[in-house]
């Protein structure tokens, strides 16, 4: 009966033993993964001024609400004429689609300021809202910093300010307005967004002093251009460090070398050469613009490298038009000269849409996605070449012969059943050679690296005048082979590597897209481990020894 006894004990201290260690296991796992995760859900600031809920960390003071904490969800604003300030704080969501930072529509003179708002669809979303003021935020890794459209069923978005802003790392938009009048968007930081500000049918806006750079596409104006702004755009807001350019109605001018995006509007005579114009919606755009020289600039890395609208009679010549979304777009424009340009690698050469009667002849068409696209709503005829011998122009697509050999085509170059190239050029006649050259990134891949040094190595494949890349749509860095980039921010970062051959072609490799998380969690404090690891032999001890001693714990036999 001793050993039955002796084995009892010895089996009761062993799972004893076990719960303890199991325990102790439990409660060091806590430890070691303790986060501080405050209360979530929707605040309502509602039209009688109430916080719902009335847990949430805001203070109110009459019409002045302030954050007493962070914040891990959105607030729906329902009423007019108060101010909202962060005092530094956060204001966080989880990226969820449609989700919003601070929901302002529709809503009048109300205040944001001095908040990080983070991880929302749309960070500020002022649709409807009028005479409100956005100011001193960090407003980041959103898909749309901050969103100001008005819709059908909304007020006018009108007389809003959006003023000393950091507004970086968002997905798409930092900023978006649309439909809207008489906006002030001034002194703001629009940085690293894949796109950094747009307007669409929008009129009478202020734009001054704002530094819109290392956006993949830094500045875009869609729609109703004519008078998207106040005046001509002041200078002092800049793309990449360059000014914007935005001229209505000028004569006879030069645009200035240092441009880094230039809009002309209703203009006449003005001259446009030897400019870089890249990384933005468009290089450059013409509105209701006539008699205009556009001549040996480098348009790349935009959605659309030259983007006519309403414009005729315009000479195009001798530009380098490379790795665009398009190389060209026409809308309801008419009666352009296109020619002698290289129009290389885009996703499509030339989009034209109503527009008719332009000439397109000695220009070189190189391995773009679709070389032309033509909509045809309200008819679509243009002249494709210069009759013979002069000829038409390069299809690197073209699939004729040339029998005679006399540099051109034995058959034409059908684009569609109104526009044809009847003469098109050969590849490798006597003009030049027109091929840009391939380039292919080995490293980096499309992948997460765990340092701040990333090597750059890739492959061009022909001899080259000249080398550079371009890291998160930042200006081009001239290189003359594989490099290491040193001292990369933590984050997503997109790369492309351009190449010009001796015959002066440029090509451009795929952009890649790369991330650099080198954080680590800290050091769990070892003094607290040790802590622990006491009480957790003392807690063993004491249960060793109940079982041990413990008369009520011994099994009668």
């Amino acid at each position: 009966m001793n050993e039955k006894l002796t084995g009892v004990r010895a089996y009761r201290r062993t799972i004893a033993l076990l719960l303890v260690l199991l325990s102790s296991a439990y409660a060091l796992t806590l430890a070691f993964n303790v986060k501080l995760v405050k209360a979530s859900g929707t605040i309502y600031i509602r039209a009688n001024g109430q916080v719902d809920p009335r847990t949430a960390p805001i203070q109110r003071d009459k019409d002045l609400y302030t954050f007493t904490d962070n914040i891990n969800d959105s607030i729906v604003v329902e009423k007019d004429s108060i101010a909202i300030d962060g005092a530094g704080h956060t204001l966080q969501g989880t990226g969820a689609p449609l989700s919003k930072g601070i929901d302002l529509s529709n809503r009048t003179n109300v205040i944001i300021k001095n908040m990080e708002i983070k991880a929302f669809y749309y960070g500020v979303d002022l649709s409807g809202s009028s005479n409100s003021i956005v100011q001193g935020n960090s407003i980041t890794n959103n898909t749309h910093g901050i969103w100001l459209v008005r819709t059908a069923y909304e007020p006018p978005s009108d007389n809003n300010t959006i003023y000393g802003n950091n507004i970086t790392r968002n997905k798409d938009f930092g900023i978006w307005l649309g439909f809207c009048s008489n906006n002030n968007v001034s002194n703001n930081n629009i940085a690293d967004n894949y796109r950094g500000i747009g307007f669409e049918w929008s009129s009478k806006n202020t734009l001054r002093n704002n530094n819109i750079t290392n956006n993949r596409y830094n500045f875009m104006v869609l729609g109703g251009t004519v008078s998207t702004f106040v005046n001509d755009v002041d200078t002092s807001n800049t793309v990449d460090g360059k000014p914007i350019y935005y001229w209505i109605n000028r004569r006879d001018m030069a645009v200035p070398l240092d441009a880094g995006y230039v809009i002309l509007v209703n203009c006449t005579g003005i001259t446009v050469q030897n400019l870089d114009l890249r990384n933005n919606g468009q290089g450059l755009l013409l509105v209701y613009a006539t008699n205009s020289t556009m001549t040996t600039n480098s348009m790349a890395n935009n959605e659309y490298g030259i983007h006519l609208v309403h414009s005729s009679s315009n000479v195009i010549s001798g530009n380098n038009v490379t790795c665009n979304i398009r190389g060209f777009l026409y809308d309801q424009s008419s009666n352009n000269s296109l020619t002698e340009n290289n129009i290389a690698n885009n996703e499509c050469g030339i989009w034209l849409d109503e527009s008719s009667n332009n000439e397109f002849y000695h220009n070189n068409f190189t391995n773009n996605t679709q070389q032309v696209s033509i909509e045809r709503f309200g008819g679509c005829v243009n002249v494709w070449d210069d009759g013979y011998p002069s000829g038409g122009n390069y299809w690197s697509d073209y699939a004729g012969v040339d029998e005679d050999g006399d540099g051109i085509g034995d058959t034409s170059y059908v684009i569609d059943e109104a526009n044809e190239d009847r003469y098109p050029l050969i590849a490798g006649s006597p003009s030049n050679d027109t091929t840009p050259p391939t380039i292919s990134i080995l490293s980096p891949e499309n992948k997460t690296y765990s340092v701040n040094d990333v090597l750059l190595t890739f492959t061009v494949s022909e001899s080259t005048s000249w080398i550079g890349y371009s890291l998160n749509g930042q200006m081009n860095m001239t290189i003359t082979g594989n490099i290491t980039m040193s001292e990369l921010s933590e984050g997503f970062h997109s790369l492309i590597v351009y190449a010009s051959d001796t015959a002066g072609n440029m090509g451009c490799s795929d952009l890649v897209y790369f991330s650099i998380e080198t954080h680590q969690a800290a050091p769990f404090p070892m003094w607290i481990v040790a802590i622990i690891l006491i009480i957790t032999g003392i807690g063993v001890a004491l249960v060793v020894y109940f079982v041990e001693f413990n008369p009520r714990a011994e099994v009668s036999v």
